[in-house]
């Protein structure tokens, strides 16, 4: 069966490949490490595949669905397939969002580390970091310490990063 990925389909010039098909995969994400079925994979073709699958995969027609991207979690509450960035609280649990926040703070914090090392290691005529920088960054540490207490679920909203680490 001739497939077209949908990144290479042009309506104009494929015009007999009509069926539009999401390959969907179990999959966990940074949220959860429960198995949702996410969008992998989009092409074009001209009818349904039959094809025999892994029991962790399946396809779906979507053709009448054109808005579906590669990415997108299938929303328990609505049976379809959302962006997991605009509908994450319809799919995740508190708990789960918990688990990323501390998870993504612990990220966070352990790429600060290194300018701290470096700026305590360093002699006092060499330092790379001025005192007022340092001072940022010890509060942005802080206030990644304190982001988990005081995070809002319904809207997560990171503490900005100095921009001398941009």
């Amino acid at each position: 069966m001739d497939i077209i990925a949908e990144k290479d389909y042009l309506p104009d010039v494929h015009t007999e490949y009509s069926v539009r098909v999401a390959q969907v995969r179990l999959l966990t994400t940074v949220f959860s490490q429960r198995a949702l079925p996410t969008v992998q994979w989009i092409f074009y073709c001209k009818e349904m595949p039959s094809w025999v699958l892994p029991s962790d995969m399946y396809l779906v027609d979507v053709t009448d669905h054109p808005d579906i991207r590669e990415g997108w979690l299938l929303n328990p509450k609505s049976n379809t397939f959302v962006d997991r960035e605009l509908h994450y609280r319809d799919i995740f649990e508190d708990s789960e969002l918990m688990q990323y926040v501390r998870v993504e703070r612990g990220r966070r914090l352990s790429n600060s580390d290194p300018l701290v090392l470096r700026h305590l290691s360093q002699p006092e005529g060499a330092k790379t970091l001025t005192d007022a920088e340092y001072a940022e960054l010890q509060g942005y540490m802080q206030a990644l310490r304190d982001f988990p207490a005081n995070v809002d679920l319904d809207n997560i909203v990171w503490p900005p990063k100095p921009a001398f680490m941009a």
